[in-house]
């Protein structure tokens, strides 16, 4: 399998936060509120970019960050999903119209509320349910966002966030030689860091899509990129999302020396 790495270089010294309230203690609306609370002064105090990383899987464990429909997602500021611990084909699709049973139109409600110092937003899907948002950023990297807590609703049928990203000059599929790939993985590193160095991270999500299309001009069957951390932490993966948030042995040596990479 031939893939290009690119490695971003952020560390500080992290910093330890307990949590209060875990997922399978959120009984009602007062313990949802505490949970997501909990859960911002966490990532509030995160000081090393790996353990923000880190936190793609970190929040998926039970009982303490997930528990039946009990879980977190973070809202890009411009309506994409960034992080659904829930379900991670959810991840990148772009909810900001969706409405839901009575017209609702829950991610700018979410927004609304977040942006007001965090709120409930009482939604129907199929039954009544409640969720909590604020809006929050990582103590390192500032990455802004609305946490919420507490959204439970499938959204298989919603949008892949879609703002266009240029193609780079060397295509996936055009690829033949290292002179080839270092163009292509150059062009890459502009575009992951041009969409994370915007002021509201617009388009981040848009471009984790563009790298994923099978066939596109980022993707070539196995050829395909993927973006890892100082210490190892998978960032981004163009073919296994499962791998985001796992570690990866930055020692390890392709016998075929089929890695490329740039830093970010």
């Amino acid at each position: 399998m031939f893939s290009v790495l690119l490695v971003l270089l952020l560390a500080v010294a992290p910093v330890a936060v307990a949590v209060q309230t875990t997922a399978d203690q959120v009984k009602d609306r007062e313990s949802l509120k505490a949970f997501v609370l909990d859960a911002k002064q966490y990532l509030e105090n995160l000081r090393d970019y790996n353990d923000v990383i880190a936190t793609r899987e970190t929040l998926r464990e039970q009982p303490r960050w997930a528990f039946g429909d009990t879980y977190l997602l973070f809202l890009m500021l411009d309506g994409s999903i960034s992080l659904h611990a829930g379900d991670r084909s959810f991840q990148g699709r772009d909810i900001l119209d969706i409405r839901v049973d009575r017209g609702v139109a829950t991610a700018r409600e979410m927004m609304k509320v977040g942006e007001a110092g965090g709120g409930f937003v009482d939604y129907v899907d199929g039954v009544p349910k409640t969720a909590y948002s604020i809006r929050t950023k990582t103590g390192v990297g500032n990455i802004e966002f609305y946490l919420v807590g507490g959204y439970s609703k499938d959204l298989s049928s919603t949008p892949l966030a879609g703002k266009d990203v240029p193609p780079p000059p060397v295509t996936a599929a055009e690829v033949v030689d290292k002179e080839f790939l270092v163009a292509f993985v150059e062009a890459a590193a502009d575009a992951y860091r041009g969409a994370y160095g915007t002021e509201k991270h617009e388009g981040l999500m848009a471009v984790r899509n563009a790298f994923r299309k099978e066939g596109g001009p980022w993707r070539a069957g196995n050829f395909y990129l993927w973006v890892v951390g100082s210490r190892g932490y998978i960032i981004f993966h163009g073919f296994e999302t499962w791998r985001e948030g796992k570690p990866f042995n930055l020692d390890r040596v392709d016998v075929n020396l089929n890695f490329s990479y740039q830093v970010l």
